[in-house]
């Protein structure tokens, strides 16, 4: 869909044809399709797994699952940028939504 609007904009003459593309260049662009990647990488190896069972116990509920995620994510922040953190993070916490039966964007 966005695409369609930056080729929308470039017809309309919003946006110089020259420059259309040069934001996919902007580093935090690339950073977000690599951890993107990189979280695809986890879920597909069964590394999410291994790292869900490591983590929490299987009994674990929603406030400990919580708990135990927030120490981690605090954990890795301090060693690690927190971009990679939120990628070794994400698909976690999106298999223990599935496996406790939350839907993931619950606020």
């Amino acid at each position: 869909m966005a695409l369609i609007a930056l080729l929308a904009s470039v017809v309309a003459g919003l946006v110089p044809p020259a420059l259309a593309f040069d934001g996919f260049g902007h580093p935090a662009v690339i950073t977000v399709a690599a951890v993107l990647i990189l979280s695809h990488g986890l879920q597909t190896t069964g590394a999410v797994d291994r790292l869900t069972a490591l983590v929490l116990p299987r009994k674990a509920g929603p406030v400990f699952t919580l708990f135990v995620l927030c120490v981690l994510a605090a954990f890795l922040s301090a060693f690690m940028n927190k971009v990679g953190a939120l990628a070794l993070l994400m698909p976690i916490a999106l298999q223990i939504a599935r496996r406790l039966g939350i839907a993931p964007g619950r606020g």
